[in-house]
């Protein structure tokens, strides 16, 4: 039974893991280290750990950094003279062990070597039967949740408004996006929602939780920033890790943090670059409260109270970090933690030359 493949994938499901582990900590340290990181740069600091993950699951040539000790020379040597001493005599030992055997155990030892099942054969088998089982869980609730999206979307209707269709056309003009979202109202939302990676629909809530004047234009102008982000497309890599690193705890926290700080980062764009009032933008994210994150989507509700206190406490001044800095700790994480990277053993020095023989 061949098992390379099997046994090379578990490899990489291991060292890639650790991996994560020593990235998601340098992360996590800069983060804690330098409070004053913007949002939108601790959402790429996150991104690239998904990044790390699913590169190290497919890439076939990790770098190799020989840090681990080299084999000691001397027990080489003597391990070679022995097998040295051994391999003339092999044949003669094989034939005599097949000879000597009863005639009754041969087979069973022919059957032994042909076989070539080995504990750690089936023990690769085991893992890997394992780690399928749980990503196809994953994808089969990724499955159910997108028909729950169907159905949320064929329950909504098209806006009849057509002057809120107008502004919403004209403030992603200004967004310099090429097309605006198809609009669409639907009462069992409770916040505007964006969903759909490839078609966007922005689903706005409608019946006693519509949004009404400044409140819905805050709103849209989150929905839209979102869109000129590309945030639902850039959301797939950490989903995609998210279903292949399941059982990776950190890798969870990476994704959440990710989704955190991508939210931050809209909030503040909304704030620092369109001129709403932060007290204004505070109320609003009061208003829609909490609310479950829309399955395939972003929203503007935020997912737990914790997050809303974030997302609240974030809004207040601060200084901003240089530019530079972040551009440079973004290419440092780049550098020293997304590549695939495996550690081996240093090679073995070569042996001192022989002494020069007397006559």
């Amino acid at each position: 039974m061949d098992t390379t493949m099997l046994i090379s994938l578990l490899e990489r499901l291991g060292w890639t893991s650790l991996q994560t582990v020593l990235l998601v900590a340098l992360v996590y340290g800069l983060c804690r280290a330098l409070p004053s990181l913007s949002a939108s740069t601790l959402c790429r600091l996150w991104w690239l750990v998904s990044l790390q993950a699913v590169l190290g699951l497919f890439w076939s040539q990790p770098l190799q950094l020989a840090w681990l000790p080299a084999p000691q020379a001397m027990a080489m040597s003597a391990t070679d003279l022995a097998a040295d001493a051994i391999h003339p005599m092999a044949p003669e030992l094989s034939a005599n062990l097949l000879a000597t055997a009863p005639i009754d155990q041969a087979p069973d030892i022919a059957a032994t070597i042909g076989s070539g099942v080995s504990p750690m054969a089936w023990w690769a088998l085991v893992l890997t039967a394992l780690w399928l089982s749980g990503v196809l869980v994953m994808a089969w609730r990724t499955f159910g949740e997108w028909r729950q999206c169907r159905a949320l979307l064929a329950a909504s209707y098209p806006c009849e408004d057509a002057a809120l269709v107008q502004a919403l056309q004209l403030a992603a003009d200004a967004h310099g996006l090429r097309r605006a979202p198809r609009l669409w109202m639907s009462e069992r939302v409770d916040a505007p929602q964006l969903v759909g990676p490839l078609r966007p629909v922005l689903l706005l809530p409608a019946g006693a939780n519509a949004l009404q004047g400044d409140a819905l234009d805050l709103a849209l102008t989150h929905e839209l920033q979102h869109m000129q982000r590309g945030d639902l497309q850039w959301g797939l890599l950490p989903a995609l890790a998210q279903h292949l690193f399941f059982f990776h705890p950190l890798l969870r926290l990476a994704v959440r943090e990710y989704a955190q700080a991508r939210e931050e980062a809209v909030d503040a764009a909304v704030v620092g670059q369109h001129g709403a009032s932060r007290h204004a933008y505070g109320r609003l994210l009061l208003q829609l409260g909490v609310a479950p994150q829309p399955h395939l989507g972003v929203a503007s509700a935020a997912p737990s109270t914790t997050s809303l206190k974030r997302r609240l406490m974030s809004l207040q001044p601060r200084r901003a970090c240089p530019r530079i800095l972040a551009i440079g700790l973004t290419a440092l994480v780049v550098a020293v933690g997304v590549a695939p990277m495996r550690l081996v053993a240093a090679p073995v020095p070569p042996a001192p030359p022989a002494p020069p023989k007397t006559v």
